[in-house]
């Protein structure tokens, strides 16, 4: 085994080893928070993050312990790999940036507009990932290892969008921030919460994104040993957003707000902008 390829592949297991760990340590509040909620959009993500993103790891490492450990395995097969790779990555993504566009629509009192805005980020973001993985899957190639012989520039197209979604975002919430001061301190628990997880976020993505596109260019196997840890700790980010939600129970005497969770708000004590 070439020493790319070795590398990318105790990659690849390293991050698989993360993301089970992960679970492991969380599994008793998973249960407890996620198991015992009647099916909805929370709970539909939380699984898909977590055991999609589990599952796919596995197959990943096998692949490479298996097939395509070996020389010259046949480019159609480093294509499909390829893609699957970047499908998995761009679909937990998509995961990530729902939940944060609930929390934040829930934080704006459920404000038309900012659905309205939040639907139009998400949505044009989608359709930028969808035309960036259909172009990249389309021109990429691989040398005999399965290594890419070069990082299509789609990558750049997609960092960029992806960063700017992710600061609009952390934005948002930050605009945010003087609900707490408001004399409601029955708020500030939440309030706070979304400012911490939210900049937990914002540095993870943004660090992410800015060590795997330069090293993609610079060299592409090092790009593909690290993408591994792109969808992992994306995996993770969701996961732990959803969780922290749901420990978070605020009872109030008023109507109750959902918040990827069941968190109470009553609607008059909202200050919407």
């Amino acid at each position: 085994m070439q020493s790319p390829c070795f590398v990318r592949t105790c990659s690849s297991i390293a991050a698989l080893t993360v993301l089970i760990w992960d679970s492991l340590i969380n599994f008793e509040d998973e249960y407890e928070h996620i198991w015992q909620l009647h099916t909805g959009l929370a709970k539909r993500i939380y699984i898909f993050s977590r055991y999609y993103g589990i599952c796919w790891h596995i197959i990943d490492c096998a692949a490479m312990l298996g097939p395509l450990a070996s020389i010259g395995t046949r480019p159609l097969i480093c294509a499909i790999w390829h893609g699957s790779k970047l499908f998995t990555g761009l679909w937990l993504l998509v995961a990530l940036e729902v939940v944060l566009a609930i929390r934040l629509y829930a934080l704006y009192c459920k404000d038309r507009s900012i659905g309205i805005f939040l639907a139009v980020l998400l949505g044009t973001g989608l359709a930028v990932t969808v035309t960036c993985y259909v172009r990249t899957t389309r021109r990429v190639q691989f040398d005999e290892a399965c290594l890419l012989r070069k990082t299509p520039y789609e990558y750049v197209y997609f960092s960029t969008f992806c960063f700017m979604r992710h600061a609009l975002l952390w934005t948002l919430t930050m605009h945010k921030r003087n609900v707490g001061r408001l004399g409601h301190l029955h708020r500030a628990p939440i309030v706070h919460l979304m400012l911490r997880d939210g900049a937990w976020i914002f540095a993870g993505i943004t660090v992410l994104l800015a060590a795997l596109v330069p090293s993609s260019f610079l060299r592409p196997a090092n790009g593909q040993a690290m993408f591994p840890w792109f969808t992992s700790l994306v995996s993770i980010f969701t996961c732990r957003l959803v969780l922290n939600m749901q420990r978070l129970q605020i009872e109030t005497t008023s109507s109750v707000h959902e918040l990827t969770t069941n968190v109470s708000e009553p609607a008059s004590d909202l200050h919407c902008l």
